[in-house]
């Protein structure tokens, strides 16, 4: 059997980011330039971003129906409908980036106890 030789082990062409890949890649808390490094974890990534960006959306919307319904005015409504979206979207946000693997198992359980 032939060893394999470092041509052939290389990957065919270097993976990248697209604008909206990156946007919620961004989104989940990844840093990208390390993600550009592991391509397999792009979809993962991409994933808890689209959720995060559609907490935020639900935020939105959330806000701007309880306004509109307690004041009837769109223009009232719709501001805070903008701040209340994009206030919990930066909380997600910041929740999400700042959670950190561990190795330890015990750790990591004890650490998401209430």
């Amino acid at each position: 059997m032939e060893a394999f030789t470092k041509k052939q082990t290389e990957v065919p062409h270097k993976y990248s980011l697209g604008p909206i890949y990156s946007f919620f890649c961004w989104c989940s808390g990844a840093r990208l330039y390390l993600l550009k490094g592991c391509p397999t974890d792009y979809n993962k990534f991409f994933g808890i971003g689209i959720i995060v960006f559609l907490t935020g959306v639900m935020a939105s919307i959330t806000g701007f129906y309880a306004l509109f319904i307690i004041f009837n005015s769109i223009p009232l409504a719709v501001i805070f409908g903008i701040f209340w979206g994009v206030l919990i979207f930066f909380l997600d946000w910041y929740i999400v980036s700042s959670l950190k693997k561990e190795d330890a198992i015990f750790s990591e359980l004890l650490f998401h106890l209430p």
